[in-house]
């Protein structure tokens, strides 16, 4: 690796993408140094921002396919109730939060296909276990909205029940999808069905992967489509929407190629929100490396070690890689290392950041050695402070050491590895790794 490097990215997830892309469209030399695993590969396909319903019980105060406010009506409120939150930063100008949050993954994976309601509210779409999600984008891949399936007359939502398929039975989930839409307040409840599709004679797939990588072959997708045709036609009422497990095909599926899929079945046919490890999740990989290259943007698949600060500037870090390694000495390096999933984050006797070896806090207390369970609430659904650890961070999205400065004065912290926020209780996720991205590559820049 040769030549000066103008900004280091460490992480290989959509935070780290996306910072890698804000960094060279100012005209900077940007590497991203990645690893598999953390937050975005286990992406269940559809990107939260901010849900203000999230923490609602669906049929006790609110219709389970509501959508609740608009995402900068929740942006603020979720603002004002955690204000160690990264959006409290820059909870005044909510409106130009959620589009550079928004814009900036549409760009990121353009192959994706993201689609934004126009409307400023979050899609509805249901997961292969049969609940909601409130998401700011969906790819096109699921862009199937359950609550506007409910103000439609004649309306009829098909779960497809693959027999091909292990590990997934579309009766339970379509059972409580239902369950749920009659529940509560101005109830909505759609017309759902289960469409068994008989074995096609290929063997039974373990998985959703192993099923999509079926898919990606021309013989095998027209066979399975065929067999899907065919149990359509078997049913006394058609349904007019299908969602089935997210078995499309492990590349993004693009407008074309969906075109293709709704032709060979007669209906449209989209993805349940999976769980993870997902499909989407291995296709918006293939999407953000596709398109950081196109971008200009170096990715090198190693590890980042043996950082160097001196008077209050990094100085070089040590890139590790099969073959070989490599010390550069960056401008500036942007953490996007996840937290301890990703393994940006550590517990060995005490939590700690990984490179610099920074001191992980949570509702302003360094975490140390302290038991797990002193972290935690009493009950399962409870509010788990441990859920929201991380770095701290300033106002320019410098990670702070032990002292309560910053490590370094030209190293910025993006994506999950910033503390303060709860991913799945808050009700944000990727849109918040976006956003955070995005300010860190700004400051690196500078």
């Amino acid at each position: 690796m040769t030549g000066p490097i103008d900004v280091l990215v460490v992480g290989g997830g959509l935070a780290g993408f996306i910072a890698a892309r804000t960094a060279r469209a100012a005209g900077r030399r940007v590497v991203v140094v990645a690893r598999p695993g953390g937050a975005t590969a286990s992406w269940s396909g559809a990107v939260d921002l901010a849900d203000d319903l999230v923490e609602t019980t669906p049929g006790l105060h609110a219709a389970a396919f509501a959508r609740g406010a608009t995402l900068v009506d929740a942006v603020e409120r979720l603002a004002g109730r955690r204000p160690r939150h990264p959006f409290a930063f820059h909870a005044a100008t909510a409106s130009t939060l959620v589009d550079d949050a928004l814009d900036a993954i549409m760009q990121a994976a353009p192959a994706m296909g993201f689609v934004r309601r126009a409307d400023g509210y979050n899609h509805v779409v249901a997961t292969a276990l049969g609940t909601v999600k409130r998401a700011a984008l969906v790819p096109a891949s699921q862009h199937l909205d359950v609550a506007e399936c409910t103000t439609r007359a004649g309306a009829v939502l098909g779960i497809v029940d693959w027999l091909d398929l292990a590990g997934f039975g579309a009766a339970p989930a379509a059972a409580l999808l239902a369950h749920l839409g009659a529940t509560g307040p101005a109830a909505m409840s759609p017309t759902i069905a289960v469409v068994q599709v008989a074995r096609t004679g290929a063997g039974v797939f373990r998985d959703a992967r192993e099923m999509a990588r079926a898919f990606d072959d021309d013989g095998a997708r027209g066979r399975l489509l065929a067999a899907l045709r065919g149990a359509l036609r078997a049913l006394p009422v058609a349904p007019t929407h299908l969602l089935t497990p997210a078995v499309l095909g492990t590349r993004p599926l693009d407008d074309e190629a969906l075109r293709a899929i709704d032709d060979a079945v007669g209906v449209p046919l989209r993805e349940l929100v999976a769980t993870p490890p997902s499909m989407p999740a291995a296709r918006l990989q293939t999407a953000l490396r596709q398109q950081a290259s196109v971008d200009g943007v170096e990715v090198v698949d190693g590890v980042a070690a043996d950082p160097v600060v001196r008077d209050g500037v990094l100085r070089s870090v040590t890139i590790r890689r099969a073959t070989g390694t490599d010390v550069v000495e960056p401008g500036a390096v942007i953490l996007a290392t996840g937290r301890f999933l990703g393994g940006g984050l550590v517990r060995d006797h005490v939590a700690r950041e990984v490179l610099f070896g920074l001191p992980v806090v949570t509702d302003g207390r360094v975490i140390g050695d302290t038991f797990v369970g002193d972290l935690a609430a009493d009950h399962v659904d409870g509010d788990h402070a441990i859920f929201r650890a991380g770095l701290a961070i300033d106002g320019r999205s410098r990670p702070l050491d032990a002292s309560g400065r910053p490590v370094a004065d030209n190293v910025f912290a993006a994506g999950h590895i910033i503390g303060g926020y709860d991913p799945a209780r808050d009700g944000g996720a990727l849109g918040v790794a976006a956003w955070t991205a995005r300010q860190a590559a700004l400051q690196a820049v500078r």
